[in-house]
C-alpha cells in the first residue's frame, strides 16, 4: 500500500511515550491528548519534550484550555516535507472523525492510495 512518504524517510513510529527524545534534525509529528476532555491534538516539531512542555505550561493557545496534556504518539521523519505531509493527513482523519465521518471515514483514510 502506497501512502505518499518514502519508506526510508520515516525512522520509527515509537511507543515509549513517557519520555521522548530529542531528535536532532529529525522531524516529529506528535498527538497529545486532554487528560481533561480526552480531546485530541496534532502538531509538528523537532523537540517533542520541549513542545510538550509548552502545550502543557499554557504557551499554545489552541491547547491552553485542554491541560493538562499527555502525549499519546509521535513519529519522527528525516525529511520535514514527509513529517508535514503526515501531520495533514493525521489532522485531515481527526476532522472527519470529529464530523460524524466515523468508522468508514478511517477505513477511507487508511487505505487511499497516494500516487
Amino acid at each position: 500500500m502506497k501512502t505518499g512518504l518514502s519508506e526510508d524517510t520515516k525512522v520509527s513510529c515509537l511507543a515509549e511515550l513517557t519520555s521522548p527524545t530529542t531528535f536532532y534534525g529529525m522531524y516529529c509529528i506528535y498527538v497529545l491528548q486532554s487528560k481533561k476532555d480526552k480531546s485530541l491534538y496534532i502538531g509538528f516539531t523537532q523537540d517533542v519534550k520541549k513542545r510538550l512542555i509548552e502545550h502543557n505550561k499554557g504557551l499554545c493557545s489552541s491547547t491552553r484550555n485542554k491541560r493538562p496534556l499527555r502525549l499519546a504518539f509521535y513519529e519522527a521523519y528525516t525529511s520535514e516535507v514527509d513529517a508535514r505531509t503526515r501531520e495533514s493527513r493525521l489532522k485531515q482523519l481527526l476532522r472527519n472523525l470529529k464530523s460524524g465521518g466515523g468508522f468508514n471515514s478511517l477505513i477511507r483514510f487508511m487505505f487511499t492510495i497516494v500516487p
